[in-house]
């Protein structure tokens, strides 16, 4: 669980008076998505894969009221201002990738430009940023990051992959989940640089948004991104938006299906625990 927000994620505004609500599915959004949920469920619990080891801790299934899309969580500076955060940049990114993101969200034929793909990267750097402050959530992003993301409009540089598919959802009961992961290839090299490979430094999401799958891979041990690839299965129906590619996209990929999605959200973490686990079995065959 995070701590309380008591300043603004981005620019670090310390007046708590001053935070605001944000919405993970934008209010736009609304329009096309039919709310018709009078409850769902979130499930709290912690995958811990480290290079060494695998462990889940405390899982527990927690009802929620209402509907999911009206899910906000309060982390950013607001007001009238438009120099805060939320009524600022923030506002102007969402502005600039809506026209891009409506055809990702209805499936329909379009080309994806990379400017376009850019801006809807920066879009989802940011709901991904915001979505790690829900009351289950792990931060790990830097700060850096996030500074970056608010003066510029630019995704993190390094260390985040970011992949987008065309859901047709039948009964896949997934909306949105985070699997956090501790990778620390060398904690010596970690502990000199005085970050404690205690902590979580990377995480594996999902969000859907009406049509469109988004997947988001971030670590802050940029290779562990640099290398991932999804095998053909999961890789046929997805695009990858960043890091930019320098080629214009053909959407839709094909179809994604219920059993698709199940298995794309969860490519990353079965992947890291089957390499774990070859490990661990690798040390206990060699002699002592």
């Amino acid at each position: 669980m995070t701590d309380p927000v008591d300043k603004c994620i981005f620019c670090g505004n310390p007046d708590a008076s001053k935070l605001t609500w944000e919405h993970l599915w934008p209010r736009w959004s609304h329009r096309q998505i039919a709310r018709s949920m009078r409850k769902w469920n979130a499930v709290r619990g912690i995958e811990r894969i480290e290079v060494d080891s695998v462990a889940v801790s405390g899982v527990k299934t927690l009802k929620k009221g209402g509907d999911i899309h009206d899910m906000q969580i309060r982390c950013v500076c607001g007001g009238d201002a438009k120099t805060t955060c939320n009524n600022g940049w923030m506002r102007n990114l969402e502005e600039q990738a809506r026209p891009f993101l409506k055809p990702l969200m209805e499936g329909e034929e379009c080309r994806i430009s990379t400017e376009e793909q850019r801006v809807i990267a920066a879009w989802i750097s940011l709901k991904s940023m915001v979505a790690e402050y829900n009351e289950i959530g792990v931060v790990t992003t830097s700060q850096s990051d996030r500074d970056r993301l608010r003066l510029t409009q630019m995704p993190p540089e390094q260390g985040w992959g970011i992949w987008v598919g065309n859901l047709e959802r039948k009964d896949w009961p997934g909306y949105m989940a985070s699997t956090p992961f501790a990778f620390w290839p060398e904690p010596e090299r970690a502990h000199l640089l005085g970050v404690s490979t205690d902590d979580f430094n990377g995480q594996s999401t999902f969000q859907v948004v009406k049509k469109l799958y988004i997947q988001v891979i971030r670590c802050q041990v940029p290779e562990l991104v640099e290398k991932w690839k999804f095998d053909v299965r999961a890789s046929s129906k997805l695009r990858k938006i960043w890091p930019p590619s320098g080629y214009s996209l053909v959407w839709p990929p094909p179809v994604m299906n219920d059993m698709d999605a199940d298995y794309v959200a969860s490519a990353f973490t079965v992947a890291a625990r089957r390499a774990v686990q070859r490990a661990l079995a690798k040390s206990l065959d060699r002699p002592t």
